[in-house]
């Protein structure tokens, strides 16, 4: 499986696979790291950070490793590995910043945690469709190919529908928030629309 994976990438699994481990062996010690809102009594501002190691169950650490693994090493590969990792990072804090901002702010519940990585790996996949719009990935269990381009603006789409219309439980502005600020970043610190070594 680690044959052609990015050190990042291999490494951001191995860590994810392991908090959850820890969280299983340990009990319930996610609201540590989780984010929880500015006002609550849990609240810590590392949170920004620990909360996108956790995971609230095997299938939510499951699809956004799976994610990481497709789409992050050739992108890390072409980036750069301190490029990449900053990445992760600056959408994984937008994530939750734009969470907290349309909770508070639109929908006014105070009343909400954070967790996952699926913020980061949404930047991820921003990276993705902005370099290699048309690379192919097949969305399990549907065994056809489509456009990572095409897959983005998809699931753009569908996580914004979710998020104005279902209450769900799913962070959907979390992922919206990592696509933005992923893009973000990109545009603004990749002004010349290429990496260069």
């Amino acid at each position: 499986m680690f044959g052609n994976i990015s050190p990042v990438v291999k490494n951001l699994i191995i860590l994810n696979v392991g908090i959850f481990l820890l969280q299983n062996l340990l009990g319930d010690i996610a609201y540590l790291g989780m984010l929880s809102h500015p006002e609550s009594v849990n609240f810590r501002p590392f949170q920004f950070f620990t909360y996108m190691f956790l995971h609230s169950g095997f299938m939510h650490l499951f699809f956004n490793m799976l994610w990481l693994y497709f789409m992050g090493s050739k992108l890390e590969y072409f980036m750069g590995s301190k490029n990449f990792i900053t990445l992760y990072i600056a959408a994984g804090i937008g994530a939750a910043i734009l969470h907290w901002a349309v909770n508070d702010y639109i929908f006014h519940n105070p009343h909400w945690v954070l967790l996952g990585a699926s913020g980061a790996v949404a930047g991820i996949m921003m990276g993705a469709a902005l370099y290699f719009p048309n690379d192919e990935v097949i969305i399990f269990p549907i065994p056809i190919p489509i456009k990572i381009l095409y897959l983005v603006i998809f699931y753009t789409v569908y996580e914004l529908y979710k998020g104005l219309n279902v209450q769900d439980g799913v962070a959907h502005f979390a992922h919206l928030g990592g696509l933005l600020f992923g893009y973000l970043y990109l545009k603004l610190f990749n002004k010349d629309g290429g990496y260069r070594y």
